[in-house]
């Protein structure tokens, strides 16, 4: 059986106004890539610290790796690495000093790999971290946090500030941690970036899970997306698809289905009878399938 590294139980921390987090409950396993998803303000952040122990729930429960985070913080780092949302270096004068400290504090940390992350992400550690554009200081501390011999990585927009180039040399980080066996909970605004790397999704919105799925079969091609564009308005009007569809363009006299793989001939035959000016196929994103969970397709309430 896999064990369950993370365990949160009914999770209430309310800041009011709906912000927080309000009756949160999920398992992590262990080696489990998840990607935790949500609006500015949903809690994603307030969740990340919470599980580092840096915030105490006001009722429910929680556990890394068998330990009450907030009493055992000491013992959880241990077993976690982290990137924060918000950085702040100690004043060093160099990147390089930065990293050194961290090395006398953590004896897990590998200065090999280090020395690895910092050419594959092109950080300058020569620079005064305190100076640092957000980029840089971004860098600094994922090559803090994975340089470090840790289960699971805690990562709160870990991408904030990157170039493209970066972010993908990022991602290529993940993949190799990912062949290790690690696990990793990360949030972020990204879309993509979420799909690429991770196996699962955790959907917040005003401190609330609504969706908590498991996105394999998206990878592996089991849905797709259908634009069927109509010849004139009138043709577009003929029946009301709007219960069936998850998107429209009125503008453009187009619908958009979610269709499964086994049932598309079906779908295609009930447009014989329409003045059809294309039909287009594509992949079925994260961010379409975030969507058509929220307006509760295929009968599916949300969660």
């Amino acid at each position: 059986m896999i064990e369950d590294v993370i365990v949160v139980k009914n999770i209430i921390k309310d800041y009011k106004n709906k912000r927080g987090l309000f009756d949160v409950s999920f398992n992590l396993k262990k080696g489990e890539f998840c990607g935790l998803i949500g609006e500015n303000g949903a809690g994603k952040s307030t969740l990340m610290r919470t599980l580092m122990g840096f915030i105490k729930p006001d009722k429910g429960n929680l556990f890394v790796n068998n330990f009450e985070p907030f009493n055992n913080q000491e013992k959880i780092k241990e077993f976690l690495g982290y990137v924060p949302g918000e950085i702040n270096y100690p004043d060093l004068k160099t990147g390089s000093d930065f990293l050194n400290l961290q090395a006398e504090y953590d004896s897990s940390f590998n200065k090999e790999k280090a020395n690895y992350f910092i050419n594959k992400l092109q950080l300058d550690i020569s620079a005064y971290p305190k100076r640092m554009s957000k980029g840089m200081k971004q860098k600094m501390a994922i090559v803090n946090a994975f340089a470090k011999d840790k289960e699971l990585y805690l990562l709160d927009e870990p991408t904030t500030g990157l170039d493209p180039l970066m972010r993908e040399a990022f991602i290529e980080i993940l993949e190799e941690e990912k062949k290790l066996g690690k696990g990793i909970l990360m949030s972020s605004n990204t879309f993509e970036e979420i799909e690429r790397v991770c196996d699962r999704v955790i959907y917040l919105s005003e401190g609330k899970i609504v969706i908590d799925i498991d996105i394999t079969h998206l990878k592996e091609d089991e849905i797709r997306v259908f634009k069927v564009t109509f010849e004139d308005k009138e043709e577009f009007s003929r029946e009301n698809f709007e219960s069936k569809c998850f998107k429209t363009n009125i503008a453009k006299n187009e619908l958009f289905y979610i269709v499964k793989k086994c049932d598309i001939n079906r779908f295609l035959k009930r447009f014989n009878n329409y003045k059809i000016k294309r039909i287009s196929e594509y992949d079925f994103s994260l961010k379409e399938y975030i969507e058509s969970k929220l307006r509760k397709e295929y009968g599916e309430e949300k969660k």
